[in-house]
């Protein structure tokens, strides 16, 4: 099995989002766009769930409403000033500070934490190939 070399968030589904106190805050995903390497330039995109796991979380706000599972129009990760452009090194406990997702609805949802964590589960369903760079 190869290694993603590009997760998609945007468009991707969120199916819940739960708050344990004092420990963690976790999005199910029901729906991303995951690339795996086949050749050079080559890639087979997968539709995958995955389970992000936000931990150390000190804020969290949603603005507006939202029903799930509804889709993702846009993701940020950040680490202080700095984004996290590579969803992919998220695959790993990695050290963050902020997530902001924004939903086609209009609502918002911004965690202040302190590490994340992406959990992709099994392969749902090929959806393409695609041909040429990232």
């Amino acid at each position: 099995m190869s290694i993603a070399e590009l997760i998609e968030v945007h468009d991707g589904h969120i199916q819940s989002i739960s708050v344990f106190p004092g420990q963690s805050v976790q999005l199910e995903f029901d729906r991303l766009m995951v690339y795996y390497p086949v050749a050079i330039e080559k890639y087979e995109i997968w539709v995958q769930g995955a389970t992000l796991a936000l931990h150390g979380v000190t804020r969290l706000v949603l603005e507006g409403s939202i029903s799930t599972p509804h889709y993702v129009d846009d993701a940020i990760v950040s680490r202080g000033d700095d984004a996290l452009s590579e969803w992919t090194r998220l695959l790993e406990p990695t050290t963050v500070t902020h997530l902001t997702l924004s939903f086609g609805c209009g609502a918002r949802l911004e965690v202040d934490c302190s590490r994340a964590y992406l959990i992709l589960s099994e392969r749902i369903r090929l959806l393409e190939e695609w041909e040429g760079p990232l």
